[in-house]
């Protein structure tokens, strides 16, 4: 699976967050936070710290560039499992609720 291009996010987070009431320009700039250096989006849901996104990564992975990410606010990181121990599972939750703010 290829990655999604900022447009295909874009569209897909319009989608999902249409209730939340979330403006176009706060939609970009979370397109932005969502796409991680390193990690390829798996899936993406609206949970109860905003919207959470599944990740596959490798360990060498520069971790300050993905915990340092705006309006991130809940990290877990699992071993993806016997099929490829080399893999990891990294579920990152962002703020995405009405008003909040984008920036740090």
């Amino acid at each position: 699976m290829s990655a999604p291009t900022s447009k295909d996010l874009s569209e897909h987070l319009s989608r999902r967050l249409a209730n939340l009431e979330i403006d176009d320009h706060q939609i970009a700039d979370l397109t932005k936070r969502l796409q991680v250096e390193g990690l390829r989006i798996g899936r993406l849901d609206i949970c109860s710290m905003g919207i959470c996104v599944d990740y596959l990564a490798r360990p060498d992975v520069d971790w300050k560039t993905v915990l340092t990410r705006p309006g991130l606010r809940h990290v877990e990181i699992f071993p993806y499992g016997i099929i490829e121990p080399e893999r990891l599972h990294v579920r990152l939750s962002f703020d995405a609720r009405r008003g909040a703010s984008f920036t740090r």
